[in-house]
């Protein structure tokens, strides 16, 4: 039986449409029932970059209701050339100030091999770093033989599932199923969107493949409970509204 879901949003959509303030976010995010998860995507360290100034030294996402925090960071080769160690004090200063439980990661090799050395420093330094499956798109990051080697030569780390890439791989989701049930006690949180037309990062309630995801979802969960991040593309003028629906639909399809 699927019990109470950890459910929110990625933030993201929130700063395209401008709402840069943490505070406000939070607001948004505090009067949706059932919301108590977040995550936020860390796309600069540049100083100047509103997102992480706001990180570093505006409002704070924990609290009472938001009680799981992640943080999406890409690439390390991907942050203008900041160098890992000032990567890593910024970093462990938004982990600390948000209370932030996981720090997804895009595995993406560089020259022909995973950046296993700086995956290595980020977790000395307690990152508490985890790999998301990638999409179809992605020469990376997805085969599972390949995924679990990195996490055994690592001696470490999570993986992020994302349920709309496993679905591009494989429409039946055997492919799903077999990626759950070998990284399964890995597994930190689940990714949830859908496609709709060209757009594969839609809220799950409007997408053509809603079926297949809830179905795999609710199979997944009652085998393992994990929290649900929302990557649906939410609307920028009513975000809050468009974030209400998203987890109406998800709670009453997967917990009647």
């Amino acid at each position: 039986m699927i019990g109470k879901l950890v459910i929110g949003p990625s933030t993201g959509w929130f700063f395209a449409a401008g709402i840069n303030s943490i505070v406000q976010q939070k607001r948004i995010l505090e009067e949706i029932p059932g919301v108590n998860a977040v995550e936020v995507p860390l796309l600069s360290l540049a100083a100047d970059d509103k997102r992480l100034v706001e990180l570093t030294e505006g409002g704070i996402y924990r609290g009472d209701k938001l009680h799981y925090i992640s943080l999406h960071i890409v690439d390390y080769l991907k942050y203008g050339g900041v160098n890992p160690e000032t990567q890593i004090r910024l970093l462990t200063r938004i982990i600390s100030r948000h209370n932030a439980q996981v720090v997804p990661i895009h595995p993406e090799k560089e020259d022909g091999n995973y950046p296993r050395g700086y995956y290595r420093e980020l977790m000395r330094a307690g990152i508490p770093l985890a790999f998301e499956n990638m999409d179809r798109d992605k020469a990376d990051g997805w085969d599972k033989d390949e995924l679990s080697g990195l996490i055994l030569d690592l001696e470490a780390g999570g993986i992020i599932f994302d349920v709309q890439h496993a679905f591009e791989h494989d429409f039946s989701m055997n492919y799903a199923r077999d990626l759950f049930m070998f990284f399964m006690s890995l597994i930190r949180h689940f990714h949830v969107s859908g496609e709709n037309g060209q757009n594969r990062h839609a809220l799950l309630h409007k997408s053509e493949n809603a079926e297949a995801i809830i179905e795999f979802l609710g199979w997944a969960l009652n085998i393992k409970q994990a929290p649900l991040i929302l990557e649906g593309q939410y609307s920028v003028n009513h975000p809050g509204a468009s974030i209400a629906r998203e987890v109406k639909f998800l709670t009453k399809e997967l917990c009647g």
